[in-house]
């Protein structure tokens, strides 16, 4: 994950760079060349929706050979695993990753709460003896015909206990801004108005600048 004190001039210099290593076929490379005093330590992982089908060690193998270091990869409902055969399929899929030299770096789950029909602490107990140590939550949808503020701090209830385990087991829950009236943390400061109640170690964000640009243009 990228270092929380990364300051907006480099930021953007590595932006830059990794923008220009797509093109040239190795990411971390070519964004070495550019700023490597900054990239050396950056993390660089793929979201891998796009491959979902694909078998894992294939997958594992064309990820490697484009210079990521890990990926995000969805373990959910139409996912690479699904979550009620996490046990089962779970660790292969992440030996096939650790075979070709990468990592699941990011777990994009159907999680927001501790529920059974999310599988909850199984994936999640899962994931952490796999090594994982981060998970994309589900988003969370706003009844539009109710009042928005109790529904804020009904989530921020639901999430002291999705929160304590996650803690316990040592893998950190991420919530992702997703553009759409419907959706809570779109315009960010709604779900970080939930977020500022639990220390920031126990819940983080995963900023989307492409949804927070189709945001700020339609807000």
């Amino acid at each position: 994950m990228p270092d929380v004190n990364l300051s907006r001039r480099s930021f953007l210099s590595i932006t830059a760079a990794a923008g220009a290593a797509t093109g040239l076929g190795n990411l971390p490379l070519a964004a070495a060349d550019a700023a490597p005093a900054a990239v050396a330590s950056r993390h660089f992982c793929l979201f891998t929706k796009h491959l979902i089908g694909v078998e894992p060690a294939a997958l594992a193998e064309h990820v490697a050979s484009l210079g990521f270091h890990g990926i995000e990869a969805p373990i959910r409902p139409g996912g690479h695993v699904l979550p009620e055969r996490v046990a089962e399929d779970l660790p292969g899929f992440v030996g096939s990753l650790t075979k070709a030299g990468l990592e699941l770096t990011i777990l994009t789950s159907g999680i927001n709460a501790i529920a059974p029909e999310q599988h909850t602490e199984n994936v999640l107990r899962t994931a952490a003896k796999l090594g994982v140590k981060y998970y994309r939550m589900n988003w969370f949808k706003y009844d539009l015909k109710k009042p928005l503020p109790p529904q804020l701090a009904e989530i921020q209830a639901k999430m002291k206990d999705l929160i304590a385990l996650s803690r316990e087991l040592g893998i950190r829950p991420l919530s992702q801004n997703h553009n759409g009236p419907g959706y809570v943390g779109a315009a960010i400061w709604d779900l970080e108005s939930v977020m500022r109640h639990y220390a920031p170690e126990d819940w983080g964000f995963a900023y989307d600048i492409m949804h927070a640009t189709v945001v700020g243009g339609t807000s």
